[in-house]
This record gives C-alpha cells, structure tokens and sequence, in this order.
C-alpha cells in the first residue's frame, strides 16, 4: 500500500538455524523477549508486525496499516515508531530511509550524519561520504548494500 510521506524501511533479519540448539517460532525467543522487555507495548507491537517480513525486505511504513492489524491509533504507530528509533531498532540513514534490526544493532550513532569510507575502483581515490551523498553519488541502486560493507570513517584526533 502507498501513502503520501511514507518512509520507506528495509528489514534486517537473523538468520534462524535449526542447529543453533536455540527456541525459535519466527524469530529467536530471547530477541522477542529481550524486545518486549525493551519497548512499551504499543512500540513492541510495531516491532511485531515489521517482524512479519523476510531479511532484506524493503516495506513503506504506513501508520494506517499498523494500526489496522495491530488495533493501536494511527498517532500511536507513530509514536512507536519514534520509540523504534531512540531504542535502535530502526536506523535513520536519511529523512524517508531506515533500516528495521532485530536485535539493535547502532546505538548512539547518527547514520544520516555518520561518513563511510570508499574507493574509487578506477582511480584508487578515498571518499568520505554519508548515506544521502553516497545515495546522490551512485543512486538509489545498491546503495545500501554499498553502505553496509563500507568502512566508518573514524576522524583522527591528535
């Protein structure tokens, strides 16, 4: 479903073994309590229906739609969205771009601030860029798996 001013999230999943020797229903049983423990209740539901898709999956939030399968108001969704986001969950990496974790995986970071590090294949050059100028550099394709492998740029502090 589209609506105007969706943010469009892409999902990153664990990999659920059947060797790993751990509980699992559709995800590991202490990544689900670990969340319900970390999130209000009305965040926890929003992470539940994010859940219901597939590792690398890209989805456009709408708080109509959550709010319709979860029975939480439109605002609430929201709201548990913001909530996602401070307890890192979801990853801004621009204003309409975040990725959805499992397990917080980015605490204390700003993405959409933070720079990676890249080499021009051809010219050997280095080039620091953040997501939205990696996005205006290569567009939109591949972008994120660009982004993921690239190295944090780290400033040297003397």
């Amino acid at each position: 479903m589209k609506y105007a001013n969706q943010k469009e999230i892409v999902i990153k999943r664990d990999i659920v073994e059947k060797a790993s020797g751990k509980v699992y229903l559709i995800a590991y049983q202490d990544n689900l309590i670990n969340a319900m423990t970390a999130l209000s209740h009305t965040a926890f539901k929003v992470y539940i229906c994010l859940m219901f898709n597939k590792d690398k999956y890209s989805l456009d939030f709408s708080p109509q739609h959550i709010a319709k399968i979860s029975g939480i108001h439109r605002d609430t969704a929201r709201n548990a969205f913001q909530e996602l986001e401070e307890k890192g969950y979801l990853v801004k990496l621009d204003d309409k771009h975040f990725i959805f974790y499992e397990v917080p995986k980015i605490t204390g970071l700003k993405p959409y601030e933070e720079k990676r590090e890249f080499v021009d294949d051809d010219s050997g050059e280095i080039f620091y860029l953040t997501y939205k100028e990696l996005q205006e550099a290569v567009g939109k394709e591949d972008v994120l798996s660009l982004w993921e492998v690239a190295k944090v740029y780290e400033p040297k502090t003397a």
